[in-house]
Order: structure tokens, then C-alpha cells, then sequence
């Protein structure tokens, strides 16, 4: 059971958090938002929240992947038998793009978005920035499952 979700807000911001579905996103804008900004503040909370019931990420951005995992992940596709017999140039252009496809699977920011498909989660975070006229961070993501520690 939760009881008090993990939250701080600096100075002169506003926070929103949403939970849909045992999952929680908290986001901050760095501004002081009005009550029409407050309530797309909470649109994006739960649009993001929504997203990561959906997709499970992992991480919220590529920089926060460790580089262990990032070499295990080279590593299994440089042993798949797909990439036996290719050439240097040709492997490492497969590993580019098998590494874009897995930040997308498993970082929040960098996935597409399950509302519309021609966007990724960045561009709509973005967006409501640019909205609302201030900067909006994401800048850590949690998961709760219910009855699970």
C-alpha cells in the first residue's frame, strides 16, 4: 500500500501527478502556472501516465540507460546470427539502428506516442511547453504496483 508518493517542487513551480492504472508521473513546470495551465499541466500528467501503463518504459530518457546495458545490448546483436558474416560498416549502421529502436521501446521520452502515432513523447511535452509558456521538465517517472514492494 502507498501511502505518500514521493514529490518535490522548487520555488516559483507547480507540480501535477497523475496515477492511471497503478502508475504514477509527476512533472513540474517551471513557471507559475494559472489555473487553465494547471489543468493542462494535469492533461499532460495523465497523458504520460497513460503512456507508461501502455508501454512499460524502463528509463525516462536515453542518458539515464547505464552503459552496462547499453554493451549488453550491442552484444546480443553482434552474437545474433543475423549480424554473423557482415561486414564493420554494415554492423555498426544495424547497431545504430537497433539501439534507436530499443531506446524507443524502453525510455519514456523517446517513445512514440499511444495517442498519436507521428509523435514521440518529447514532441508533446514540448508542445504543452510552448503552450503554456514555460519550461516543462520530466524529470523522473515512478511505478506502483499494488501489493507489490
Amino acid at each position: 500500500m502507498i501511502r505518500r508518493p514521493p514529490r518535490s517542487t522548487p520555488s516559483n513551480s507547480s507540480a501535477a501527478s497523475d496515477v492511471y492504472k497503478r502508475q504514477m508521473v509527476s512533472l513540474v513546470l517551471e513557471k507559475e502556472p494559472d489555473e487553465a495551465a494547471e489543468k493542462e499541466l494535469m492533461t499532460l500528467a495523465r497523458e504520460l501516465a497513460m503512456q507508461a501503463v501502455a508501454m512499460h518504459p524502463v528509463y525516462l530518457k536515453k542518458e539515464d540507460v547505464p552503459p552496462k546495458v547499453i554493451e549488453k545490448e550491442k552484444e546480443i546483436y553482434r552474437a545474433s546470427p543475423k549480424a554473423q558474416g557482415k561486414s564493420e560498416t554494415a554492423l555498426s549502421k544495424m547497431l545504430e539502428g537497433r539501439m534507436r529502436k530499443f531506446f524507443e521501446e524502453n525510455c519514456l521520452l523517446e517513445q512514440v506516442s499511444i495517442r498519436d502515432s507521428r509523435k514521440k513523447i518529447s514532441t508533446l511535452v514540448n508542445e504543452f511547453s510552448a503552450k503554456l509558456g514555460g519550461e516543462i521538465k520530466v524529470e523522473k517517472f515512478d511505478c506502483y504496483i499494488v501489493g507489490i514492494e
